[in-house]
C-alpha cells in the first residue's frame, strides 16, 4: 500500500480506501494517556463536597465531569488556588487503558476542609432534577464542557446539594494530562 506526503493511503481518492478520524478521547485511551475517577456518597442537606485537585507537571484537559443524584438538584463549581486542610481519602485515578496505562500525576483528595474558595475559574453549573416521588433526581449528567487546567497547580472541585434532604451522588471525573497541540506555539 503507498501512502502520499500527508499520511492517507493513496487508494483512498478513488474510493478503495478509508480515511478513519478518532475523538482526542478515544486515542488518548488507546495511548493510555486518559485517566478517570468515581465515587458514590451521601451529601447532607444545603451541604458543600469539597474535592482538591493537584495537577502535575502537565497541562490537564478535564474531559468529562458527570453526576448522578437522587435530590432535587446539584450545583458545581471549580475554583483555583484555594486554601484547605485535612482532606481525608485519595481517590486513585484509574486508566481505561488495561494494556499500556501511562500513570497519571494528578492527585485528586475527597472531603477536604476548605478556608478560602480561591479564584472561580469556569461558569457553575446547575442541573435539576424531578422532585417528585416517581420522577427524583438525575440518573447522570454531564456538567458542561471541556476545561483545560494549568500545570503544577491546585483545584477545589465543589459540589453543593440543592435539596434541604440528603441525597446519594455519583460521581465522575475523566482526563487526559499532557501537551495540548492548540494553541500552536
Amino acid at each position: 500500500m503507498s501512502y502520499n506526503s500527508a499520511g492517507i493511503p493513496s487508494d483512498a481518492y478513488v474510493g478503495m480506501r478509508a480515511i478513519n478520524t478518532q475523538s482526542y478521547t478515544e486515542s488518548n485511551i488507546k495511548l493510555g494517556v486518559e485517566h478517570e475517577a468515581a465515587r458514590l456518597f451521601t451529601l447532607a442537606g444545603s451541604a458543600d463536597s469539597d474535592s482538591i485537585m493537584i495537577t502535575g507537571s502537565n497541562p490537564v484537559a478535564l474531559k468529562a465531569r458527570t453526576v448522578g443524584y437522587d435530590g432535587i438538584g446539584i450545583e458545581a463549581r471549580i475554583f483555583r488556588a484555594p486554601t484547605y486542610s485535612g482532606e481525608s481519602a485519595l481517590i486513585l485515578p484509574r486508566n481505561p487503558n488495561d494494556i499500556n496505562p501511562v500513570t497519571s500525576e494528578v492527585a485528586l483528595y475527597t472531603d477536604a476542609i476548605v478556608t478560602v474558595d480561591g479564584t472561580e475559574v469556569f461558569a457553575p453549573t446547575f442541573l435539576l432534577g424531578g422532585s417528585s416521588q416517581q420522577n427524583k433526581g438525575v440518573v447522570g449528567a454531564e456538567m458542561g464542557q471541556e476545561k483545560i487546567l494549568r500545570p503544577n497547580t491546585v483545584y477545589l472541585l465543589r459540589l453543593t446539594n440543592l435539596d434541604t434532604q440528603a441525597m446519594q451522588v455519583a460521581a465522575y471525573i475523566s482526563w487526559y494530562e499532557g501537551g495540548l497541540d492548540l494553541p500552536l506555539s
